[in-house]
């Protein structure tokens, strides 16, 4: 009995960290010894707690099957032997980056040990949904009224005249492009479950998160996110078309939507939102300007990889702006080159599941989802730095635990087979 209460209350505190994981230290926040410290991060270390627990109780990992599972312990001991370069550095730089990977590692072997199904998985999914509607919530009320409340950059928001014209949306994110990712996310979270709800209150609130989400976008300026939202989009599309059996089926439903894109063109005044486009896509390569700036860090950034001899530098003691860039010079070649393996393999398990799943839930989700990480190549490029969106490894977590479950679950030719991981479906590839 008191195991199965310990997993009772181990799953309210994944739970409820799934809903806190985007809030910052500026609302939910406990006084410790004088210092406060985030709700979600208090969260995080009894569920990381609870795993090293496990760990010493078993003097073992038991839940490594799975590349992605074996890449998470092997980031963290690289990261070990990061402190020996770093610590003389920037001790607290190493610390904050230690924390990213330690998030990872905890939701990674928490979120597998204790939701084992995928109606739990799903509940995860609705905390995902709901703490991302409050951050939509705030940044429509920044946009519409030019107040910050709870950004740690408010004073710029409210100084500079260039951020009080634009009345960005930035929420408890740092800045409006980490704003414009976390939409990102919730965009295509919601398009999964509005196919999965059964209730028309949680459907409409699911169509009120795409919509305001891809608005948000739109008005933060995000460009990498906006190019990652159409890549994510059209990839789903794609699919979609290409899962009706017939050729005059596809071409039907593809007429469909031409016809119904050009009525709203026509009604809607399409030709703003051709303008709206054309005002994000539009780049400057001047002194001082973002393009160049970004340019000049990613040269930076491979500098800092090289005089590191490619071990990585893991103090963190840049911003670099560019997700990808950031993972080579601040843990070097051999985790650039894993998490790489990583990304590709969670991506691998996410087709596997649409092409094999055994429910239309599972091939829903997989199918959203698998376009979602398409997107995050181009939305990625947008946060300043990785440290920024911690709660990636969070998301990355829920694809992992999702895939464990349906990927050893195979239908083929009508039946279920219980396979690990996805080498069964590979056979019939």
């Amino acid at each position: 009995m008191g195991g199965l209460k310990r997993r009772k209350y181990a799953r309210m505190l994944i739970y409820l960290f799934g809903f806190t994981c985007f809030f910052q230290a500026q609302i939910l926040k406990v006084q410790i010894g004088g210092i406060e410290v985030a709700f979600n991060r208090i969260l995080i270390l009894l569920l990381l707690g609870d795993f090293l627990l496990s760990v010493l109780k078993s003097k073992k990992i038991s839940v490594t099957r799975g590349y992605y599972y074996k890449f998470v312990l092997v980031w963290i001991a690289w990261q070990g032997v990061n402190f020996f370069q770093g610590s003389t550095r920037n001790f607290s730089g190493w610390i904050k980056l230690t924390w990213l990977i330690l998030i990872y590692l905890t939701c990674a072997f928490s979120f597998k040990k204790y939701l084992d199904d995928k109606e739990k998985f799903i509940k995860l999914l609705v905390c995902f949904q709901l703490g991302i509607l409050i951050q939509l919530i705030i940044g429509f009320f920044e946009h519409m009224t030019g107040i910050y409340y709870w950004t740690g950059y408010k004073e710029t928001f409210t100084t500079v005249a260039y951020y009080i014209n634009k009345k960005f949306p930035c929420a408890m994110q740092n800045n409006p492009n980490d704003f414009a990712v976390l939409m990102f996310i919730g965009v295509f979270l919601s398009t999964a479950l509005i196919k999965i709800y059964k209730n028309k209150f949680m459907k409409l609130l699911s169509a009120f998160i795409i919509i305001g989400g891809v608005y948000l976008i739109l008005i933060s300026d995000s460009r990498s996110t906006l190019l990652g939202l159409v890549f994510g989009c059209v990839y789903i599309v794609y699919f979609l078309l290409k899962s009706l059996k017939s050729l005059s089926k596809s071409m039907t439903v593809l007429i469909i939507l031409i016809l119904i894109t050009g009525i709203g063109f026509v009604y809607l005044r399409g030709d703003i939102f051709i303008e709206l486009f054309k005002g994000r896509l539009q780049f400057n390569f001047s002194s001082g300007g973002s393009e160049k700036t970004r340019i000049l860090l990613l040269i930076d950034s491979f500098k800092a990889f090289l005089e590191s001899c490619g071990i990585g530098i893991g103090w963190h003691g840049t911003a670099w702006h560019n997700y990808v860039a950031e993972i080579l010079a601040e843990s070097g070649i051999v985790i650039f080159v894993c998490y790489i393996g990583y990304w590709v393999s969670l991506f691998k398990g996410m087709n596997i599941t649409r092409k094999y799943g055994c429910d239309r839930e599972e091939r829903i989700i997989s199918l959203v989802f698998s376009g979602m990480m398409g997107g995050m190549l181009f939305a990625f490029i947008g946060p300043a730095s990785i440290l920024n969106i911690e709660w990636v490894g969070v998301i990355f977590g829920a694809i992992m635990l999702f895939i464990s479950i349906t990927n050893s679950r195979i239908k083929c030719n009508g039946k279920i087979y219980v396979q690990n991981e996805y080498k069964f479906a590979a056979k019939y590839n």
